[in-house]
């Protein structure tokens, strides 16, 4: 998928560092998981079982990653692994929200840019996550999710912003980027 994609609007949201000193913001949740997020969040959950219980027998990785051969007990260990994913992904008030000012300006101050093909991926020093700007996208879906370390900001209205971030095999957070009014 290595398509240019033009930045228009959201271009004036990757100059966080002009002019004033901006203050660090300090996040706070600002919205409750969908019943349709909650759904498919269950669904990838179940899914994920199905999948280890239809094994019969112990996959080299599996056997690596848990150190045990026996099959029930790398089973029981998986399915574990997921329900960690799956009760972190259901626990929404972990999420943040960064703000920006009017004019576009990212409160916080610590990020770095560094543009791709298709987006502008900050990172954020001192949680050591990333941010990545995906231009003309509008909806999560349509951007593929994979690292678990990585957060991605999609345009959703004119001051507002969606912002994902996934955890393993399902996307766990949401957060909102705002005009600071």
């Amino acid at each position: 998928m290595k398509k240019r994609v033009l930045v228009t609007v959201c271009i004036a949201l990757i100059f966080g560092a002009c002019g004033k000193k901006k203050s660090v913001l300090v996040g706070q949740w600002l919205m409750t998981l969908p019943p349709a997020k909650t759904a498919q969040i269950e669904q990838a959950y179940q899914d994920n079982v199905a999948e280890v219980n239809k094994l019969t027998n112990a996959p080299e990785f599996l056997i690596a990653k848990y150190g045990v051969s026996d099959l029930d007990s790398i089973k029981a260990l998986e399915i574990k692994s997921f329900k960690a994913d799956y009760d972190m992904a259901m626990q929404p008030a972990k999420s943040f929200v960064w703000e920006f000012t009017k004019d576009g300006y990212l409160l916080s101050s610590n990020l770095k840019q560094h543009k791709t093909d298709t987006v502008y991926q900050y990172s954020i020093e001192d949680n050591n996550l990333n941010l990545i700007l995906v231009p003309n996208k509008k909806h999560f879906t349509d951007w593929g999710f994979s690292d678990s370390t990585s957060l991605y900001i999609v345009p959703t209205a004119k001051d507002s912003l969606l912002l994902t971030r996934t955890q393993g095999r399902i996307v766990d957070s949401f957060y909102y980027v705002r005009h600071k009014k």
